[in-house]
């Protein structure tokens, strides 16, 4: 069993519960979402499908989500960053293989980051293209994302309320057993 949450982080209550089977993957929840225009949904790379990010650009809200290993994309732009910040790159990229690109035809955004606490590093995909990357309202995303697993651990409340100014959503899976 499978628990999918959407929390809308304004009131720390979560506003969809799906559950399903352990054989159905994530991704399939996305479906069954009806996506508010200027909301911004942070989700773990489970949900990474381009047809169905593409849906949610086009209903005017925003995503950010994680990207996996091998993405296949081209550079079209860069924005300076602030390596301080941990921030490695700040790109407008499209997608190059064919069958992706038809599911995503537009120009999104790539977002390098190394946390200092691990030395790992993270890269982020958004349909957010318009503030840099150390605009506030990407920073908690780049936090957010980077311990998904644990919802809001080590961010506290702060967080929390900088997130909901931003009429931020935050699907979440949690396995069930």
């Amino acid at each position: 069993m499978k628990l999918h949450t959407l929390l809308d982080l304004r009131g720390n209550i979560p506003s969809v519960l799906i559950v399903t089977s352990g054989r159905i993957h994530d991704v399939h929840c996305l479906d069954q979402l009806v996506w508010e225009p200027g909301a911004i949904y942070l989700m773990d790379r489970g949900y990474l499908d381009f047809r169905r990010l593409y849906r949610i650009h086009q209903s005017g809200a925003f995503f950010v989500t994680r990207s996996k290993q091998r993405l296949d994309c081209q550079r079209h732009s860069s924005q300076p960053v602030d390596k301080a910040t941990g921030l490695r790159c700040d790109q407008l990229i499209t997608l190059n293989n064919p069958i992706p690109k038809r599911s995503y035809p537009e120009e999104f955004r790539r977002i390098r980051y190394i946390d200092p606490d691990t030395n790992r590093c993270f890269v982020f995909l958004s349909n957010n293209t318009l503030p840099p990357a150390t605009h506030v309202g990407l920073r908690p995303f780049i936090s957010t994302i980077a311990s998904m697993r644990t919802l809001f651990g080590p961010f506290g409340p702060g967080l929390t309320r900088l997130l909901a100014k931003n009429r931020t959503r935050y699907f979440r899976l949690t396995r069930a057993r």
